[in-house]
């Protein structure tokens, strides 16, 4: 059995802001944001213990300028397997395997480099298209994790990062980055009554 899921998205934000990265403690109003996109999302049971489910997300997102935001990607990408045990002495017990994909993102805002004024409508003061400075690369994480439940209680135990890939998760400015958490894990014991 599958299932598909598509939709898509249009979001409005008035007043948005950012850090200023030239004055700390300050922030900077960008105007208004707008958002448009389509996703996808494919569920499937590829036999009686194994399930998939994937999505990929496409999001445009400017200022009132046109501008890109700040440490928003255009592509985003998901993926997880997850065998469960419904036999046996193992019952109760998933394996679940997961992938995660950030596309490349802008930096910074696009033309704020200093405290001053550095464009008139979102152009340069010679009437070029404000850009960002520099894009913040792509990346793909991958996670493992189990999960046993019984009756009253379940244990989890996940992975995160299992390649211990180096990233950079955000950023204000090309001075102030944001690293992505190291290979990590992660516990949680849960009783129901």
């Amino acid at each position: 059995m599958w299932r598909y899921f598509t939709g898509t998205t249009k979001i409005t934000q008035e007043n948005y802001s950012i850090p200023d990265p030239a004055r700390p403690g300050f922030i900077l109003n960008l105007g208004t944001v707008k958002a448009h996109g389509l996703e996808f999302e494919f569920n499937a049971r590829l036999t009686r213990n194994l399930v998939f489910i994937g999505n990929y997300a496409e999001t445009r997102a400017n200022d009132t300028f046109g501008r890109e935001i700040r440490s928003t990607p255009d592509n985003s990408a998901a993926a997880l397997l997850r065998y469960s045990f419904r036999d046996g002495s193992l019952k109760g017990l998933s394996l679940t395997a997961r992938s995660t994909f950030i596309g490349s993102r802008p930096g910074d805002a696009p033309g704020v480099i200093t405290g001053l004024p550095s464009t008139v409508n979102g152009r340069t003061l010679t009437g070029l298209p404000v850009k960002p400075t520099f894009y913040l690369d792509s990346y793909t994480l991958f996670s493992v994790g189990a999960t046993y439940d019984a009756a009253r209680w379940s244990l989890a135990l996940q992975v995160e990062n299992i390649l211990d890939k180096d990233y950079i998760l955000s950023s204000s400015s090309r001075s102030i980055v944001y690293p992505g958490a190291p290979r990590n894990l992660k516990g949680s014991f849960t009783w129901r009554f």
